[in-house]
């Protein structure tokens, strides 16, 4: 389409161009802010998540909500999958959360240096690679700015 959303941290929704307007969570008390927007292709909705992992459906189906978990860190992200038959929900520790037919491979809360690496004239953060790592998955992919000299990223732990 030729439409975009703009979502704010109280669930109000904007909706621009020809990208519908289904609903939103604007004026409704919320448990945490919103964060983030995905949109349904099949249905043209979309869902909203908020930072504790709730989700809400507006013209998209519903396939579950990380609200009741006990989380490390907050959510920040959310991505439908190509069929639109799920999402992933992503945490600002790297945790990830499948829902509806979104495959997991695996999870990586903690394993991220955090504050970000730096060093003069560098910024960035490692983010274990298959290449870095004996234990990351395959599909991983580096995250940084990584110079000469740099120090090897930590082990993943299980």
């Amino acid at each position: 389409g030729k439409g975009y959303w703009l979502v704010a941290s109280d669930g109000g929704i904007f909706a621009y161009g020809d990208a519908g307007f289904y609903g939103s969570m604007g004026g409704r008390p919320l448990n945490a802010p919103v964060v983030g927007i995905a949109s349904d292709s099949a249905t043209k909705g979309y869902w909203l998540v908020a930072s504790d992992g709730g989700i809400f459906s507006f013209g998209a189906p519903f396939h579950g909500s990380g609200g009741s978990l006990r989380l490390n860190m907050s959510v920040n992200g959310i991505a439908a999958t190509p069929d639109d038959g799920g999402y992933w929900l992503v945490a600002s520790d790297g945790g990830i959360f499948a829902f509806g037919d979104a495959g997991f491979c695996r999870s990586t809360p903690r394993s991220w240096a955090w504050p970000p690496t730096t060093r003069p004239g560098a910024t960035g953060w490692w983010r274990p690679t298959a290449a870095s790592s004996p234990t990351a998955h395959p599909s991983s992919e580096r995250a940084d700015r990584r110079g000469p000299g740099w120090p090897r990223p930590p082990p993943l732990r299980s």
